[in-house]
């Protein structure tokens, strides 16, 4: 209920931070999480009190409380929600997940998903169950930013400020690697008044996505497994002793939003086994927006460029994503560019990342948790467009414009 309060101010999650919530849901996630797994060839099972409670970990969580776990706990933490991080082919992240050519849905732990109807002091309010995975990303991404890595010591310093630097260098320096590991960090909530709060102000169940809170820039970090050892997880049935196997890598882009507003049309349809589909296959951009040829009725239909300071359009039908990665980040890490969309059934966030050096495209697809927080999963697509067998979960926050 907390996502659904109109004004969920700092003091509601103080009184139940005073009251012990959180180390009551911290003695839940070592005891009872597991509940059930033995029946489940080991994996943890996706239920709705699992979901809520991993999702009630996030909501309560702060820096200050992270800091103050210890190494112990925050390994087992991890530990405990590591599967539901990384075991995409067993936890998906919404009810109705694409599936590519070649899986297999999973079988063994389906998570609970849909609406249910709770009294509230006397009122009644349709709430959703909320997504295990996205906030089990977001939970273990914050305990991984207490992780110092080792920093390459061949890596040296450019002669030019971070901000200015050549395009012509291209490839990490120090100063890149610095700001990855200090600045790539995932966000917490933050439930004092702000101008993007109203993100917050209706149900998740009745209002999943709001237009305006994807533009902008936004930093942060992905852990790709090793893929011997993750075709191994999807083989065996049982799970496996140890998930921890893998390297973190940056990522870093910039959205704007294109809205189409109309009372009649159709949600775009796709085939369920590739995403692609539900992409236009092209586009023209304009100074104020982009415009594709509607398949159905070939005819042209234009969307807007949404505008900081605009009052929220009316009528939105239909949200097409535009995007790249912008210097200096390009330089460093790739140029990419980005085209995606967003289904406003459910908020789910479709992205398609392209190197433009032509070195792979990247399928992305999450939710925003809040107005700063994006997290998901992303699949490789190789040299002839085939998706790979791994995914890697995702966690970006927006950037803070100086």
């Amino acid at each position: 209920m907390l996502k659904a309060e109109a004004e969920p101010h700092q003091m509601n999650v103080d009184q139940l931070v005073w009251a012990g919530v959180p180390d009551l849901l911290l003695e839940f996630l070592k005891r009872r999480l597991h509940d059930g797994a033995q029946t489940n060839h080991g994996w943890p099972l996706c239920n709705q009190v699992n979901s809520l409670v991993i999702a009630l970990m996030w909501l309560l969580s702060s820096e200050s409380a992270i800091k103050a776990e210890s190494p112990a706990t925050r390994d087992e933490v991890m530990e405990r929600i590591r599967p539901y991080v990384l075991a995409a082919f067993r936890y998906p992240l919404s009810a109705h997940e694409w599936y590519f050519s070649g899986d297999s849905k999973p079988a063994t732990s389906n998570c609970t998903r849909g609406f249910k109807d709770v009294e509230y002091f006397g009122s009644k309010r349709t709430m959703g169950i909320p997504s295990a995975p996205i906030y089990a990303i977001l939970c273990y991404f914050t305990r991984l930013d207490t992780l110092v890595p080792m920093f390459p010591l061949h890596l040296q310093r450019s002669s030019r400020a971070l901000s200015t630097r050549s395009k012509s260098k291209v490839g990490p320096k120090r100063e890149d690697v610095e700001h990855f590991i200090n600045e790539c960090r995932t966000r917490f909530e933050s439930w004092t008044p702000s101008p993007c709060s109203s993100l917050r102000q209706v149900s998740p169940a009745v209002q999943p996505y709001l237009c305006g809170s994807l533009t902008g820039r936004w930093k942060g970090s992905s852990i790709v497994p090793y893929v011997n050892e993750y075709r191994q997880w999807q083989t065996d049935l049982k799970k496996p002793e140890s998930m921890d196997t893998f390297c973190r890598q940056p990522l870093y882009i910039t959205l704007r939003e294109h809205f189409y507003c109309s009372l009649e049309v159709e949600p775009p349809r796709s085939n369920p086994k590739d995403p692609h589909s539900w992409l236009p296959a092209s586009w023209e951009e304009h100074d104020d927006g982009i415009a594709i040829i509607d398949d159905s009725t070939n005819c042209k239909r234009f969307y807007q460029t949404r505008v900081d300071g605009e009052e929220r359009p009316e009528n939105i039908a239909d949200v097409l994503i535009t995007g790249q990665t912008d210097d200096p980040y390009a330089a460093a890490w790739g140029a990419f560019k980005v085209f995606g969309r967003v289904r406003l059934s459910d908020g789910l966030v479709f992205l398609r990342r392209e190197s433009i050096a032509g070195l792979g495209t990247t399928l992305l697809r999450g939710y925003l948790s809040s107005s700063n927080n994006f997290a998901g999963r992303y699949r490789a697509l190789n040299v002839e467009a085939e998706v790979a067998e791994w995914e890697a979960p995702f966690s970006l926050c927006k950037m803070e414009e100086s």
